[in-house]
Formats: structure tokens, sequence, C-alpha cells
């Protein structure tokens, strides 16, 4: 996710998170399907400048994605997962006001399947661990304008950059009840400008319950969302009001309904510190995101047999 401050001009921070950046499919990952779906993004920031000696300053930021985003299934073990974006950003400010949106930056994962018990009824506890890599490919826009001013690196479309993904997901599960743990590491490289945005780390825990019969149901889930960046680097030089971290709480809801999973969350900061000068200062609203994913499975009898298990139980 991308946040944006001002100070004597302009300044910006960011942070960027797996869950805003559409690397989350579910607390139950679709280990066994191929699928295809679409997913809302929105966020929203606010930033002040106290400035000493003219009037002070201040910027309200909305950034939204609509993300298409898709897995194929070579086999129990083997999935490759796409996700590509389009971004709508806004600027509203004492001193600047701006809107751009186009196509962001797309991301290819491979991911394997280390454990899978889900569908093993002879098991109490089921496990599922799952760990990935991949790429997010410099497609969106990264030297939009204002008039005649360059907007912020933060509040552009793209990073301009080829960036390097690290993700993992485990679930474990007793009965209707389980936990889901999830993380991802973004190392970002630099673009042709000697810019480069600082390494992003997101992770999350839920505890969800299963509630339903056969192939529909219901699962809510509440936990905690934590992402933190390191500060941004201009060739060797860092970028003031760059970087920082956020604790945020985590409430969702996860449909099924044959083939269809529906999701919904909503996240609230608990904690942030943001990297600010002595006048700045930055504040995360409150965010969510939804979406709907169509999954065709490779193993017709998969489906029926997990929520038959939960169902039992």
């Amino acid at each position: 996710m991308v946040l944006l401050s001002i100070s004597e001009s302009i300044h910006a921070c960011d942070i960027c998170g797996c869950r805003f950046g559409g690397y989350y499919f579910g607390v139950i990952p679709q280990y066994q399907s191929h699928f295809v779906g679409i997913r809302y993004n929105y966020g929203r920031f606010n930033a002040e400048v106290d400035n000493r000696y003219a009037e002070d300053e201040y910027s309200e930021d909305t950034f939204s994605h609509m993300e298409l985003m898709g897995a194929y299934s070579l086999n129990d073990k083997l999935q490759f997962s796409f996700v590509l974006p389009y971004s709508w950003n806004k600027m509203d400010g004492n001193v600047q006001r701006a809107k751009i949106n186009g196509i962001g930056d797309p991301s290819l994962l491979v991911l394997y399947n280390l454990i899978n018990s889900a569908d093993d009824m002879s098991k109490q506890w089921k496990h599922t661990l799952q760990i990935g890599s991949g790429l997010k490919f410099p497609l969106g826009e990264y030297r939009e304008y204002d008039g005649d001013e360059l907007l912020n690196s933060n509040f552009q479309l793209g990073t301009g950059s080829l960036d390097y993904l690290f993700t993992t997901n485990y679930v474990v599960r007793r009965n209707l009840a389980g936990i889901g743990l999830e993380a991802t590491y973004k190392v970002n490289g630099k673009n042709k400008y000697d810019y480069r945005f600082g390494n992003q780390l997101s992770a999350g825990m839920n505890f969800f319950y299963w509630l339903g019969m056969g192939n529909a149901g219901l699962m809510p889930m509440a936990g905690l969302y934590f992402e933190q960046s390191a500060v941004h680097k201009d060739d060797t030089y860092t970028v003031d009001n760059t970087g920082g971290e956020v604790l945020m709480s985590n409430l969702g809801l996860q449909a099924n309904v044959s083939q269809l999973t529906f999701n919904f969350s909503y996240q609230v900061p608990l904690y942030q510190n943001y990297n600010t000068d002595a006048i700045s200062t930055i504040d995360s609203d409150a965010r969510f995101w939804l979406g709907v994913i169509l999954s065709f499975r490779i193993k017709k009898e998969y489906s029926f047999e997990i929520n038959r298990d939960l169902s039992n139980q």
C-alpha cells in the first residue's frame, strides 16, 4: 500500500503489504484448483505539516486497486498465480490536488505445496503449508506529471523496477476452528532513474471458524496484520519521510458457495509509526478489501470431501 505525506513542498512515505498488493486468496488457499477472480482494495492516509512561517499543509490521499487474479495448478504440488492491478490514486490537499489511474505493476508467483492434509479424513489436525516466490514487473507508469510537476514517487502507478517476491502461507485446523498464518517479503530493485523503494514485509494471523454444510458455508475470522517498509534510496541517498510500520486489527468473512468463494476484510490501525521529520505526521485510516474467486477443481472430490469433513464435525 502506498502512503503519501507533504513537507516544505511534498514528502512521501511508502508502506506496501501482500494483502494490499494482491497475494492473499483466503484463509484456506485454493491448493488443488485453477481459479480466476477479481478484488477491490481501498485505503486512505492523512498527512500534515506544521509550518512555522507559512500556512500549515495537509493532504488526504486515497488509493484504490481493482485486481484481476488467477492461478493454474499443474498438479497437487505446483501452482502458478498472477495478479494484474488497475489503480485509482487521488491526492486532495491544500497545496496540491491530483488524480491518476491506470494499469499497475503485475506479479507472477510460483507456489509449491509442501504439506497438505486438509482432505485427509484420518487426521484430527489438518495442516497446509505453501511456499512460493515470484516477480513483480515494471509495467505501471512511473513518470506521471501534474501539469509541469513530476508527481511524488509514492503516488505513481508503478515503481519502475523489477522486484522479487517471497511468500508463505500456513493453515492448521482441528474440527471447525483453525489458525491461518501468512507472510510476504518483497525485495525491490533499482529503477532506471536510480530510485529504489525500501524492501517490504507483511504478515498476518487470523483465527477462523467454519459454519455451514455440504458445499456451502461461512467462515468468520479475526486477527492481526502487520506491515513494515525500509527507507527508500535515491541513488546512494536516503529519502526523507519514507518507510515505517503499522499493526492493524483484522475482521473478515469468507463465504463458499459451490465453486465460488467470496472474501471481505476490514482493517483498523492499532499502532503505526511512519518515519517522518520533526514537522510532519502521517496517519493511516481503516482499509478494506472484497473479492470473489471462481475455482475449477483439478480433483472434483476435493471440494466435496473437505466440506463434508467440516460439516460432519
